[in-house]
């Protein structure tokens, strides 16, 4: 297990990156900042910053926020972030 677990850190550092892209993205065809697209999103412009960064994949109530002001689905800006089930991770 413990040979699984860095490749997983990188998919999962990857799918959040390729998040972030996705989001800025978006947010740059809409003529928006960082500071503007948070503060419509209600999040702060750091959090937002780090989720273009791919630096944080964003809670659930935040990437729905995100994805409405961006007229687009949380399905756009979210790629699965792969899951181990505990008893997998603990092994």
């Amino acid at each position: 297990m413990l040979a699984i677990l860095p490749a997983f850190a990188n998919d999962c550092h990857m799918r959040t990156q390729a998040n972030g892209e996705v989001i800025r993205r978006l947010r740059e065809e809409r003529g928006l900042t960082v500071t503007q697209l948070a503060r419509l999103a209600d999040v702060s412009p750091g959090y937002m910053s780090r989720m273009e960064n791919g630096e944080r994949q964003g809670g659930l109530q935040a990437r729905q926020r995100v994805a409405a002001v961006l007229e687009t689905t949380i399905t756009e800006i979210s790629l699965p972030v792969p899951h181990v089930p505990r008893n997998q991770a603990a092994a």
